[in-house]
């Protein structure tokens, strides 16, 4: 789907969980694709070093011609933006809680976590 711009993932928003060397490694090609992302983690000091990274990133893409130099790239978003999913709040509601309750997102046999 490509918006106006003709960015496949422009107008699409990614929450990002973890913000260290794996969760910029998933919010750099996505930024450079043109979706919003919102990098969440609880220590300051990496969301504080995701922008530079992201740069650096989606800059070393483009040069190796893994994104095009047109593609708009999409905005790094705080976590206040972010909204609970509500398939998985309705299953922590229910005491779904995955592998230790047995369900989850998928029901689970044998020995529990």
């Amino acid at each position: 789907m490509a918006a106006e711009n003709g960015t496949p993932g422009a107008g699409r928003r990614l929450a990002v969980l973890g913000a260290g060397v794996m969760g910029s490694g998933i919010a750099a090609p996505s930024v450079g694709h043109g979706i919003a992302v919102s990098p969440i983690d609880p220590d300051r000091r990496r969301l504080d070093e995701v922008p530079a990274k992201i740069d650096h990133q989606v800059r070393m893409a483009r040069l190796m011609g893994a994104l095009p130099d047109e593609a708009v790239p999409g905005a790094l978003v705080t976590a206040e933006g972010c909204r609970p999913c509500g398939l998985l709040l309705e299953l922590v509601r229910a005491g779904h809680l995955g592998r230790g309750s047995g369900r989850g997102f998928y029901e689970y046999e044998g020995e529990r976590a």
